[in-house]
């Protein structure tokens, strides 16, 4: 047995605890006011979200980050209240208005993450500068996870990890949560021309194992993104290390909170 605190709030009053809970409120004004239109609609597209359960939406990034009053800040307020009632439509209707932390550079179109194309909801460069034009040859990907590339997505607002991860697999840890008598290696067997990785292969002594699409972050013990490289280590043919080179934080589908920073 369980109770469901529930909170009745009207939109504008939600939003003043949710813009800052999503975007820090030190943040550009202009970004906040980006997030308080995003987070806008997105909250009235998603309103049905828990029906089934009483309510419309729950507080956490299941749905989207709601702190209370208490988390309220002068400048997001300000943000939200000059875009008092805008909101972002396509053909007549309010947009799914998704948005992630960092893309790394460039956003995920939603059908490669989540299956449902959206023609508001495609891959976009956030790149700042041409030094890369996607889609990439494998030796330009790797390099483009390794270096970090001028970006939108990278600027004073930022922290260079959200951006640009490196990460040590703990081949224990690995074995024991698939179930298997060693590691032999992990490769990726498909990504998106925009470097998502869609499917990898977790061969094992005992057997193989392929994750696809969501569960990779967390069939690789908790990744940052799906935006990834794989450097297998070994010593006498023995393996020693998986080491991750990552880009970005988040599923990289919509708004870079990140990027709107920077612009």
């Amino acid at each position: 047995q369980h109770i469901d605190l529930l909170n009745y709030i009207d939109l504008t009053s939600y939003l003043l605890s949710v813009v800052p809970s999503e975007m820090p409120a030190s943040w550009p004004e202009e970004a906040l006011k980006a997030q308080s239109v995003v987070a806008r609609s997105y909250i009235l597209k998603n309103l049905q979200r828990h029906s089934n359960e009483g309510y419309d939406l729950c507080a956490s990034v299941h749905c989207i980050v709601y702190a209370g009053a208490t988390n309220e800040s002068p400048r997001t307020t300000q943000a939200v209240t000059a875009t008092k009632n805008e909101i972002i439509t396509h053909e007549g209707n309010v947009i799914d208005a998704v948005f992630s932390s960092n893309s790394g550079g460039y956003t995920e179109a939603s059908e490669n993450v989540w299956g449902n194309s959206f023609a508001y909801l495609k891959s976009v460069n956030t790149l700042n500068g041409n030094q890369y034009n996607f889609p990439l040859e494998p030796y330009q990907m790797e390099n483009w996870f390794i270096e970090k590339p001028t970006s939108y997505s990278y600027n004073k607002y930022t922290t260079q990890s959200s951006y640009r991860w490196v990460k040590e697999i703990n081949l224990n840890d690995l074995k024991e949560r698939h179930e298997l008598e060693g590691i032999k290696k992990v490769y990726i067997t498909n990504r998106t021309s925009t470097g998502t990785v869609q499917q990898i292969k977790i061969e094992g002594i005992n057997r193989t194992v392929t994750v696809n699409d969501n569960a990779i972050r967390r069939a690789l013990t908790g990744l940052k993104s799906t935006k990834f490289i794989v450097k297998n280590i070994y010593d006498d043919n023995v393996l020693q290390k998986i080491i991750i080179f990552g880009a970005g934080w988040g599923h990289s589908v919509g708004m870079d909170q990140s990027a709107a920073a920077g612009m």
